[in-house]
């Protein structure tokens, strides 16, 4: 056999060889994506809410000038409103919740995709970069709120804060304490003495990384949730950093305690006694500063930064032992 024709053979054996790896790739992508298809159908049903007082809606709603994405889930319409503010910045946590069913019968849970975050991202892309600023998402943390007084027919909500969505959180209830019936902030962030804190303890930091958190249902098998979420709230993530994290950023350059330390709403801290990525200790001296109607410090042993996620069932107890009785009823 001379070498063009065995050049030739090998040349028909390569491409065969070629589109059988294609054929088997895109019979790999197409079982997992009809799996995965099914697995959320599946997950569709565990999550669905029944009970005929239930609400479960997903939305857009114009906040500050763009659309904004929330979602509401209960029981009963009737419970108390929990409106949790994620981290990050750009954490959004739609993807994450599923530890957090249990809390939707006796509070409905609300999340809220920031601006520069998730699904908000995805209806602005890069497009509100210049606004991104703690002042501007604290107007649309309030303005959150004020929707939800009127759309769930409530007087007040709970605010639930983590780690970033502490620190905006704070800046929430001093700017408005009349939308808040109770604060929790968890993970923490004061500003500078944080930072400072964590500072000296550079082997530890940044350590938690999510190990541990509680899913009832895999954050890419949750009903609804696409790739292209997953692509956006990527981008999101990366833009919210960008512009409100690191060392130029916010929480670096500023202290809580320029807010002012009275205030006119009950002060609840969870807190991991594990948590290297905002000690505990910077939030237990700022705790015993601040003035408040009422305020309890609660410690959770063993808990790292992720307390929400992956000790969620231990945060509900302590949510209705301490913090669902100062909720105001229903309006009439």
């Amino acid at each position: 056999m001379n070498s063009s024709k065995m050049n030739r053979k090998i040349f028909r054996r390569a491409i065969s060889t070629l589109f059988r790896i294609l054929a088997a790739a895109i019979l790999l992508i197409a079982v997992g994506l009809g799996y995965r298809a099914y697995r959320e159908h599946v997950n569709a049903q565990i999550l669905a809410i029944h009970t005929p007082n239930g609400i479960q809606e997903g939305m857009y709603i114009p906040i500050g000038g763009i659309e904004q994405w929330i979602q509401i889930r209960g029981e009963d319409r009737n419970n108390p409103v929990l409106l949790f503010v994620h981290g990050g910045p750009g954490g959004s946590t739609l993807r994450l919740s599923s530890g957090w069913q249990p809390w939707e019968k006796y509070f409905t849970v609300v999340q809220w995709d920031q601006r520069g975050t998730g699904r908000t991202y995805r209806m602005t892309g890069s497009s509100i970069a210049p606004t991104m600023t703690v002042d501007r998402m604290t107007q649309d943390g309030i303005e959150v709120a004020e929707f939800l007084r009127t759309h769930l027919n409530k007087s007040k909500v709970i605010l639930v804060g983590h780690s970033w969505g502490s620190f905006l959180g704070i800046h929430m209830i001093k700017k408005r304490p009349d939308l808040f019936s109770a604060y929790v902030g968890t993970g923490q962030i004061i500003g500078w003495p944080t930072w400072k804190a964590q500072a000296l303890e550079p082997a530890q930091g940044f350590h938690d990384s999510g190990l541990g958190w509680k899913f009832k249902i895999s954050p890419l098998a949750m009903p609804g949730f696409t790739l292209l979420d997953l692509y956006y709230e990527l981008r999101g993530y990366q833009l919210s950093h960008k512009y409100l994290w690191g060392l130029n950023g916010p929480m670096a350059n500023a202290d809580l305690r320029s807010l002012g330390l009275d205030f006119s709403v009950p002060i609840f801290f969870f807190e991991g006694t594990e948590d290297f990525d905002t000690p505990i200790e910077p939030a237990e001296r700022y705790f015993e500063e601040i003035s408040a109607p009422h305020k309890e410090f609660v410690r959770f042993e063993g808990a790292n930064h992720f307390l929400p996620l992956n000790r969620p069932d231990d945060f509900l107890k302590e949510l209705c032992f301490r913090v669902r009785s100062l909720a105001d009823p229903p309006n009439n």
